[in-house]
C-alpha cells in the first residue's frame, strides 16, 4: 500500500517535471527512511515569497547549471515555464547572455554567477539585491540556487549522471 502510494507521487512528480524520477524510486528501494526525509526536502526547493518569477527561473537555473547541463537543467526549465517564465528570459541564462536580461534579471543572473562561484564580491551582490528586491527575495534566491544544486550532486551520486551532449535542452 505505502510503496503504491509512493509510486503516485513519483509519477505526479514525473509529470510536473516533464523528466524521469527513477532516481526517486531507487532511493525509496534501498531506504524508505531516507526518501522520506528527501521529501521533506521538496517544499524547500519550491520555496518562493517574494522574488519574481522570473528573477527565481534565473537563479534557478544559474545554481543548476553549476552542477548539471541535462535532465536536471530540463527540469528547471519545465517548472519556470508552467509558473509562466517567458521563453527569451531562459534561453538567455542557458545561452550564458545576461545582457538579453532586463536590469533587474541580470543583477540576479550576476548574483547567482557569484553565489555558485563563490566569487569575492557575492556578498557585495547581495546587498545590491536586497536594496533593490528586498532581504526576503535574497533568501528567495538564495534557496533556488542551494536547493537546485542537491538535485544532480544525489542523482550523480546514486548512477544516474548524463552526459552533456546527450541531452538538448528545450524552452
Amino acid at each position: 500500500m505505502i510503496a503504491a502510494m509512493v509510486e503516485k507521487q513519483i509519477v505526479a512528480t514525473e509529470a510536473a517535471t516533464g523528466e524521469s524520477a527513477d532516481f526517486m524510486r531507487d532511493i525509496f528501494r534501498v531506504s524508505p527512511t531516507a526518501f522520506w526525509k528527501f521529501g521533506m526536502f521538496m517544499p524547500l526547493a519550491k520555496h518562493r515569497r517574494a522574488a519574481s518569477s522570473e528573477a527565481r527561473a534565473v537563479a534557478a537555473l544559474v545554481g543548476t547549471l553549476s552542477e548539471d547541463c541535462g535532465p536536471c537543467v530540463q527540469t528547471v526549465v519545465n517548472l519556470a515555464q508552467q509558473d509562466g517564465v517567458d521563453g527569451s528570459v531562459l534561453r538567455a541564462v542557458l545561452n550564458d547572455k545576461p545582457e538579453d536580461l532586463g536590469p533587474e534579471l541580470a543583477e540576479v543572473y550576476d548574483f547567482a554567477q557569484a553565489v555558485v562561484t563563490a566569487a569575492p564580491d557575492a556578498a557585495a551582490r547581495s546587498d545590491k539585491l536586497k536594496q533593490s528586491m528586498g532581504e526576503e527575495a535574497v533568501v528567495d534566491l538564495s534557496l533556488a540556487i542551494a536547493t537546485t544544486r542537491v538535485f544532480p550532486t544525489v542523482k550523480r551520486g546514486l548512477g544516474y549522471g548524463v552526459s552533456c551532449s546527450l541531452v538538448q535542452v528545450e524552452v
